[in-house]
């Protein structure tokens, strides 16, 4: 049955456009994966600056290593989370927000509790989506 499908060595295909998110993001696996030769669609046009982000945590060290939490990761994060908001305030586009915890979801469970405690910024989540996870949970979104 396969014989009469595939004939000869097999052949790989390989995906040449990406539309579902910005280069920034794609950038990584695009150097890595694609040896650069994916072209990423889609623009930042709503003008909302860099599309991801990284912030060393000066003081940032896990502190509790069995459930594998970085409490001045977690505060700096809300702190800038909540500058994004104020700094959305006047504009009539609201940016949404994906905060990713690389190593480990509980992380992602305390970074989503003081993002909760934080009144401005729960009162504000919904309308900017803010969605805080391990990368499983970003995994096939945009």
């Amino acid at each position: 049955f396969f014989k009469f499908f595939f004939k000869g060595p097999a052949t790989t295909i390989c995906l040449r456009e990406h539309f579902r998110c910005l280069p920034e993001i794609i950038g990584f696996c695009n150097k890595h994966f694609y040896d650069n030769r994916l072209i990423p669609l889609l623009e930042n046009k709503l003008g909302f600056g860099r599309a991801i982000q990284f912030f060393p945590v000066q003081k940032g060290k896990c502190i509790d290593r069995a459930r594998l939490q970085n409490i001045p990761e977690a505060e700096e994060i809300v702190k800038r989370v909540k500058g994004l908001l104020q700094d959305d305030e006047d504009k009539p586009i609201k940016r949404s927000i994906g905060i990713v915890s690389l190593f480990h979801e509980a992380q992602a469970v305390l970074i989503d509790k003081y993002l909760n405690e934080d009144e401005y910024i729960s009162r504000n989540r919904a309308k900017h989506k803010i969605l805080c996870g391990d990368a499983r949970a970003f995994q096939g979104d945009e």
